[in-house]
């Protein structure tokens, strides 16, 4: 990936400009492959660095995590890791594989931010101009 100067001098990449690699197949005939560029993680892309079961354990740990009533992280790590829930398959790794994979939990996260009351503002209180400044 090649990065040019902007104009205003940070460095991009052009992502619109799809680029054309020429490779050589066993037999030396060229091969033409082009290259797409995503610049997000998808479940399918981070899931493919654990394998099947190790998949499932951190949904086991999803489904644990939303029955509970989506505690904090940090509680649901230190319940599973206290042997909180007796004979539980889910262990804090899952969690942490869970929370790589899939991401924090949205419905979670929305459901603990409250919206707060913003502070008062007063009214313009007006000072009265001296004197010197009005003659």
């Amino acid at each position: 990936m090649a990065f040019k100067e902007h104009a205003m001098g940070l460095y991009v990449y052009d992502a619109s400009a799809k680029s054309l690699q020429v490779n050589y197949n066993d037999n030396h005939n060229l091969l033409n492959t082009s290259f797409d560029y995503l610049f997000i993680n998808t479940v399918d892309s981070l899931s493919s660095e654990f394998t099947k079961r190790e998949i499932e354990e951190a949904k086991q740990a999803r489904l644990l995590y939303t029955n509970l009533g989506r505690p904090s992280m940090s509680k649901f790590l230190r319940l599973l890791s206290n042997n909180g829930i007796s004979n539980c398959p889910v262990h804090p790794e899952h969690a942490h594989m869970a929370r790589y994979i899939f991401n924090p939990d949205v419905a979670g996260l929305k459901g603990k931010t409250t919206r707060s009351t913003p502070a008062h503002v007063d009214d313009i209180v007006t000072v009265p101009v001296p004197a010197f400044i009005r003659e």
